[in-house]
């Protein structure tokens, strides 16, 4: 698992199955500077983003090592949305807004679309839930893709939710053990990996096997 810090373009490699924590790469010198909210990976590049949608492509970054050559790409989604996950599909990538600054897009989940060569991000998915319980609002702060379902984490409402390419609404449930869920991804095996912002404490990572796997 690939892992940035918040405030710092620092990436970070964890070995789920021994909890080994081993620094990738650093972007720029000094370290970019930045409110760093998700990262992927396509190809051999590392992609991260920013809450304001700033993405930066760091070159073969799944090599490692010292000055890593990187690029950096504007969705033009500063005035439309504070963006809080991202996720590579194919040959694009999604990125989920945390809250949306559009009236309009209130109260709804907007899932966005940038393809290298965009000049802005484009909308993907605008949809309203009905959520769980006494939850009116969501604020996602995580996105994963596994086929044709998107899986979402709310750290504010404590909620995970799995979509269609739709915007259906598959699955709700309420984060157990889960103060600030802030990322998310899945395995090959179907298990669901979930980051949660640490404070004093610090963050951590924990994984969630499928039913029935046995592990």
């Amino acid at each position: 698992m690939l892992t940035v810090t918040d405030e710092l373009a620092n990436v970070y490699s964890i070995n789920i199955e021994t909890g080994a924590v081993d620094v990738l790469f650093s972007l720029g010198d000094p370290v970019i500077a930045a409110d760093f909210e998700g990262i992927t990976i396509a190809g051999n590049d590392v992609w991260l983003v920013t809450s304001r949608g700033v993405l930066y492509r760091a070159i073969n970054g799944l090599s490692g090592g010292l000055d890593i050559p990187f690029e950096v790409f504007s969705t033009g989604l500063e005035d439309r949305c504070e963006v809080e996950g991202l996720a590579f599909d194919s040959t694009q990538f999604l990125l989920v807004c945390k809250e949306n600054f559009r009236q309009r897009d209130r109260n709804k989940l907007m899932i966005q679309v940038w393809t290298p060569g965009d000049r802005r991000a484009r909308v993907y998915l605008a949809r309203k839930l009905n959520l769980p319980g006494s939850s009116r609002e969501l604020s996602p702060s995580g996105l994963a893709i596994d086929g044709n379902t998107l899986h979402i984490v709310a750290a504010r409402q404590s909620l995970l939710l799995t979509i269609d390419r739709e915007g259906n609404l598959l699955s709700a449930s309420h984060l157990q053990g889960h103060p600030q869920a802030e990322g998310i991804a899945v395995m090959r095996n179907g298990s669901i990996v979930i980051a949660d912002e640490g404070k004093k404490t610090g963050g951590f990572i924990s994984r969630h096997v499928p039913v029935g796997d046995g592990d």
